[in-house]
C-alpha cells in the first residue's frame, strides 16, 4: 500500500492487488473531499467481493473515514469459475444428504411435515436459484428459514455465515442447538425427515413401487370411504331415532293427560250410572294399555339412539384413525410419482397408470374372452377383418404373446409382441416393465394405455377381447 497527499493536505489510499485497483475517497476531519487516482464501474456480480473489501478497509490517519469504491479483488473470470464450482460442489454434496429434498414446493414441503412432530425438518430448493430453504414443524406450525450466502459462506444468521456448505451448516444446528436459541427460541432442529431414496437409482424397482403404493393407496382410500360413508349413514339414523323419540314422548304426555281428566271426570259421576262408570274404566284401561306400549317403544328406541350413538363414535374414531395414515401413503405416492417423473417417465403413463379401473367398465375382460389355445398363423387367421383394438393372448413355449390389430393407414394390420413375465410371475411388455400381477390386470391396464409407450408402431390400446363381441350377442 502506498500514501500519498493530496489535494487540501488530505491523505489518499491507493491499494494494489492482483490486477485491482481500488480508489477511495477520504473525508477529512474539515470536511474536505480528495479522490485518489484511478476509479472505474462494478459489476454486479461481485457486489458481495467489494462489501466484504468494504468492511476491511482501514483508515490511514485517525479522524479521517474511507468510502471505497472498488474494484474486485479477482478478474471476472477467475471470480465467476470460483462461485460456479462452490456452487457444484455444494450441489453435488447435498445430493447425497436424505434430508435435501430438491425442488420442492412450500406447499409440498408442509404437506410432507403435516405428518411429523415438532422439531423434524428438511432442505429444499428456494425459488431463487442456488438458494435453499429450511422447512421445520414448530407445534401444530411449519416455518421456513431462509439459508443465507455470503461470501460463499452459509448460515441462517446474515451475521453468522461461516459454513462452507449446506451440510456443514445443518450438522451444526443438529449438534448445536444452543447456537440459534437467541434468534430462534421457538425452533428446533432437532429430526430430519429422510427423502425415500431406495429406489432412485433403479428405474424398474421405482415404478414397480409407484404401483405397489398406488394399490395400497387405493385399497386405503376405498376402506376410508366406506366408513366415511357409514358415519354419514349413522348420523342420519341418530337424527331419525332423535325425531321418533320426540314423536313418542309428545304422544306419551298427551295420554297421560288424557287419563289424568278421565280420573278427575270419574269422580263426579254418580255411582248409580253404572254404564258410564263401565265406559270410563273402559277406556282408562285401553289407555293405560297404549301408555304401557309407548313407553316399551320409547324405552327401545332410546337404547337403539345409545347404539346409534355409540356405533357413529366407533366409525369416527376409525376415520380418524385412517385419515393421516391416507395422507402419508398418498404423500409418499406424490413422492415416488415425482421421482418417476425426474427419471424420465411421462406423466400421462403414470396417470394413466394410476387410474382407478370401473369395475362396470371391466366385467368382459375375463381371461375367458381374450385367452385363446393358438399359433401365430391361427390368431391372424381369427383376427382377420376385425376393428383395431380387437386382441387375443395366445400360449407359447415360454410364456404368453400379444396378437392385436391395429390402424394402418385406411386399412388395418396384424401385430404380434411377447408378454415379458418374470420370477415373482409379474407380467408387461418390456422386461423392465413387469408391473402387473396377472394377465388379467396387464390387459385391463391397457384398455387405456396404448401400446405406443413400449413400442412407437404399436399406438393401439387393448380395447376389444375377440371374444366379446359373439358373447355379447
Amino acid at each position: 500500500m502506498r500514501r500519498r497527499v493530496g489535494t487540501g493536505g488530505c491523505v489518499g489510499t491507493e491499494v494494489g492487488c492482483v490486477g485491482v485497483k481500488v480508489r477511495c475517497v477520504v473525508v477529512g476531519c474539515m470536511g474536505q473531499r480528495t479522490p485518489t487516482q484511478q476509479h472505474f464501474p462494478v459489476s454486479s456480480e461481485n457486489i458481495s467481493t467489494l462489501l466484504l473489501l468494504a468492511r476491511h478497509t482501514r483508515p490511514v490517519l485517525p479522524g479521517r473515514v474511507y468510502l471505497p469504491l472498488v474494484k474486485p479483488i479477482f478478474s471476472p473470470r477467475s471470480l465467476a469459475d470460483s462461485i460456479r464450482r462452490c456452487k457444484l460442489e455444494n450441489k453435488d454434496d447435498l445430493e447425497c444428504q436424505g434430508w435435501y429434498w430438491g425442488p420442492l414446493t412450500r406447499e409440498e414441503a408442509v404437506e410432507i411435515l403435516q405428518n411429523y412432530d415438532h422439531g423434524h425438518f428438511l432442505v429444499r430448493d428456494s425459488t431463487s436459484e442456488h438458494e435453499y430453504t429450511l422447512v421445520v414443524r414448530k407445534g401444530n406450525a411449519i416455518r421456513s428459514v431462509r439459508i443465507m450466502k455470503w461470501d460463499g459462506k452459509f448460515g441462517i444468521l446474515s451475521s453468522h455465515c461461516n459454513f462452507p456448505s449446506v451440510t456443514s451448516l445443518v450438522n451444526h444446528l443438529l449438534k448445536h442447538p444452543e447456537s440459534y436459541k437467541i434468534q430462534f427460541p421457538d425452533l428446533d432442529f432437532h429430526h430430519p425427515v429422510l427423502k425415500p431414496r431406495n429406489e432412485r437409482d433403479n428405474l424398474p424397482e421405482l415404478m414397480l413401487q409407484v404401483v405397489l403404493k398406488g394399490k395400497e393407496l387405493l385399497l386405503k382410500r376405498n376402506d376410508y370411504t366406506n366408513h366415511l360413508q357409514k358415519v354419514k349413514m349413522v348420523a342420519m339414523e341418530i337424527q331419525c331415532s332423535q325425531t321418533t323419540i320426540t314423536s313418542l314422548q309428545v304422544v306419551h304426555e298427551m295420554f297421560e293427560e288424557q287419563l289424568r281428566i278421565q280420573t278427575e271426570s270419574r269422580r263426579n259421576i254418580m255411582f248409580e250410572d253404572q254404564t258410564t262408570v263401565s265406559s270410563l274404566a273402559m277406556n282408562m284401561a285401553q289407555l293405560h294399555s297404549r301408555l304401557q306400549l309407548i313407553e316399551t317403544k320409547l324405552k327401545a328406541e332410546k337404547k337403539h339412539l345409545v347404539d346409534l350413538q355409540a356405533e357413529h363414535h366407533y366409525q369416527m374414531e376409525i376415520t380418524e384413525f385412517l385419515n393421516p395414515k391416507l395422507s402419508k401413503l398418498e404423500i409418499e405416492q406424490k413422492q415416488l410419482c415425482r421421482q418417476a417423473l425426474e427419471m424420465g417417465i411421462l406423466k400421462e403413463y403414470l396417470d394413466l397408470l394410476l387410474m382407478e379401473e370401473e369395475c362396470s367398465d371391466t366385467g368382459h375382460f375375463s381371461h375367458s374372452f381374450w385367452l385363446i389355445s393358438c399359433n401365430r398363423p391361427k390368431a391372424e387367421e381369427l383376427l382377420m377383418d376385425r376393428i383395431p383394438g380387437t386382441f387375443l393372448i395366445r400360449p407359447r413355449e415360454s410364456g404368453f404373446a400379444l396378437s392385436v390389430v391395429c390402424a394402418d393407414g385406411e386399412g388395418t394390420k396384424i401385430c404380434h409382441c411377447c408378454i415379458c413375465c418374470t420370477q415373482e410371475d409379474r407380467y408387461g411388455f418390456v422386461p423392465e416393465f413387469c408391473l402387473f400381477d396377472s394377465l388379467e390386470e396387464l390387459v385391463i391396464k391397457h384398455k387405456t394405455i396404448s401400446l405406443r409407450f413400449y413400442n412407437p408402431t404399436l399406438d393401439v390400446c387393448l380395447t376389444y377381447p375377440i371374444n366379446y363381441r359373439e358373447n355379447d350377442q
